[in-house]
């Protein structure tokens, strides 16, 4: 089975002025999304919001549309193509999430973002798999060593740790950083999971978008991506079948910069917390709740849960810095 949207976005022209919508088709997602979108508005700069309601049988949103996201170097996935990188650019970005986190850190139950990882431990991982594919032992290449995943083992500690843990360390976005949600003017777009999230399953997020996600994943398995992204994303598999696949100098250098200058201001006013158990927990979630790995090729299926084994294997990392190194 396949999990099915229940939005759908596009553009349109009232008046020769071109528009931006986000329809939904229920009612509750709209709510979500406008209640993130309130949040959100107060900490980062967003288009304005031209119309909220309902049009014959969707709920919709309607925003002025960005013209930049259509421009060379517009979004945040032009400057990570680059080939000659401006960090200012970056830095302007990374900084915007600095002010936000720093002024909004703070423990709570981070409950927006739970459409995004605790609520698709019933509305997506049973229907994505099958009883059969959970419980084999499915053999992996982790950095080139031969390994296994009890993946019924990982799903069931997944499940245990949510159950246990309801508070962690938060701050105010909308948990999907991924470099289309985000313009270099700079605007945040998409906030259905947006208000208080959990700082790691946002970290969680970007992290498995730098690395595996968006350059390959994506453009491969998402029915929504449009060949004018595709062709914006560099695809360089190295052909073997391991854990470590190519992945480009630009995105390690970001999110070695996101850990500088986001995460680790964050991380000094909280001396000793425990954060990677949230962090793997999380990214766990990631890998298995975005799209169905049970019915990627043999390959992506042994880079997704070789990925999985790599990282959920770990019990504690002192500093975030330490997952790069993972990666090399």
């Amino acid at each position: 089975m396949v999990y099915k949207r229940d939005h759908f976005t596009g553009s349109i022209q009232i008046k020769n002025e071109p528009f931006f919508f986000k329809a939904f088709s229920k009612k509750a997602s709209f709510i979500r999304e406008l209640k993130g979108y309130n949040t959100i508005s107060k900490y980062y700069p967003v288009p304005k919001l031209i119309f909220s309601g309902k049009i014959d049988d969707c709920y919709v949103l309607i925003y002025p549309y960005e013209k930049i996201v259509e421009k060379k170097g517009g979004l945040l996935i032009d400057l990570l193509s680059e080939k000659n990188k401006s960090t200012k650019r970056f830095d302007k970005i990374l900084n915007l999430y600095k002010k936000a986190f720093t002024q909004t850190l703070h423990i709570d139950t981070g409950k927006a973002a739970k459409v995004f990882f605790q609520d698709r431990l019933k509305t997506r991982i049973p229907i994505y798999y099958s009883k059969k594919f959970i419980k084999q032992d499915i053999d992996v290449l982790v950095n080139g060593e031969n390994d296994s995943v009890q993946l019924e083992k990982i799903i069931k500690s997944i499940s245990r740790f949510f159950e246990n843990k309801s508070r962690f360390l938060c701050v105010v976005s909308q948990c999907d950083p991924n470099e289309l949600n985000i313009s270099t003017k700079p605007l945040i777009f998409d906030y259905l999971g947006g208000g208080c999230v959990p700082l790691f399953a946002e970290f969680a997020t970007l992290f498995w978008y730098q690395i595996f996600q968006s350059k390959h994943l994506n453009p491969k398995y998402d029915p929504y991506f449009t060949k004018k992204i595709k062709k914006r994303l560099e695809l360089k598999l190295n052909g073997r079948i391991k854990n470590k696949y190519q992945i480009s100098n630009s995105r390690i250098s970001f999110l070695s910069r996101y850990i500088d200058i986001v995460l680790n201001p964050c991380l000094k006013t909280r001396r000793g917390y425990d954060w990677y158990p949230e962090f793997k927990n999380f990214l766990a979630l990631r890998i298995l709740g975005v799209f169905n790995v049970s019915q990627m090729s043999k390959k992506d299926v042994m880079l997704s849960l070789g990925y999985l084994k790599l990282f959920y294997s770990i019990d504690s990392l002192e500093d975030p810095h330490d997952l790069l190194a993972l990666l090399r």
